[in-house]
């Protein structure tokens, strides 16, 4: 149940709705094996590497100034998505979420980077196959 807690940031409160209710969020590092993303291939499994603890950590200024750090990594390890493959909507519509969220980063937006996190990972499931994150 979330309680009537004012929030201001729209896309943090979306944050901590899909966190509360998504069952990779009460999922431990340790049970996170490799074979958990069956179709991912290896730029799609370096793409998760870089992105998994960014997805992992509770939502809010800290996650964001670290995920804006890595804004550059993230576009050229979403970039190296598009390369391995067949082309793919999937993986065309990952490099623009990853340059949205740079800009974002750019902009000082929060609200449009925490939204950013949450397209990219709902993006990744659909590249790998599923699974959990």
């Amino acid at each position: 149940m979330i309680s009537s807690t004012y929030v201001c940031n729209a896309g943090a409160l979306i944050a901590v709705f899909v966190l509360a209710v998504s069952p990779a969020a009460a999922q431990s590092p340790a049970d996170h094996g490799a074979d958990h993303h069956p179709q991912a291939d290896p730029s799609v499994i370096a793409f998760h590497q870089l992105m998994e603890p960014l997805w992992r950590a509770p939502p809010g200024p800290e996650t964001n100034a670290r995920t804006c750090n890595l804004a550059g990594d993230i576009v050229s390890h979403a970039a190296a998505t598009t390369a391995a493959a067949q082309p793919n909507p999937d993986r065309a519509a990952l490099v623009a979420s990853a340059r949205t969220l740079q800009q974002a980063c750019g902009e000082r937006d929060a609200a449009a980077v925490t939204a950013e996190l949450i397209r990219l990972h709902a993006l990744f499931h659909r590249i790998a196959g599923g699974g959990r994150s």
